[in-house]
């Protein structure tokens, strides 16, 4: 079972980055307030993510959605997968989750876990840039 966090993403970044929106069609319920800016990317404000996307029966194996130690991770990787930055591929996204959930205090084990579930199972996904509003 994962270890229960009392890691604060406002306090991590000096500021509440996200708000929730619960109606939003594609299921992006977070909301970046602030822009994120890591490995030379910057994530906009107003990009919306549905953060780490772990079906729950693999909750206990990884992280439930929401885990803040994996919030930067998810959006930069969503970011990446949606927009397809120049030069960048989906082995290049999945690689910079891994190393983000770790730097953010995701315990390798389980980065490893989320990063195998993303290189498995996250092909459709770039394929249509993150799917589409239905």
């Amino acid at each position: 079972m994962a270890k229960k966090s009392n890691f604060d993403i406002q306090k991590y970044t000096g500021k509440l980055v996200y708000r929730i929106d619960l109606d939003n069609e594609r299921g992006d319920v977070y909301v970046v307030l602030f822009p994120i800016t890591r490995v030379g990317l910057t994530v906009p404000i107003g990009f919306r993510s549905d953060g780490a996307s772990v079906p729950r029966f693999f909750w206990r194996f990884v992280f439930p959605p929401g885990d803040v130690h994996a919030f930067c991770a998810a959006v930069v990787h969503d970011f990446i997968y949606r927009t397809h930055p120049f030069g960048w591929t989906k082995s290049d996204a999945d690689k910079v989750f891994f190393d983000m959930l770790v730097a953010d205090g995701v315990s390798e084990r389980q980065a490893r876990r989320a990063y195998w579930g993303v290189k498995w199972f996250g092909g459709s996904a770039w394929k249509t840039k993150g799917g589409t509003v239905k």
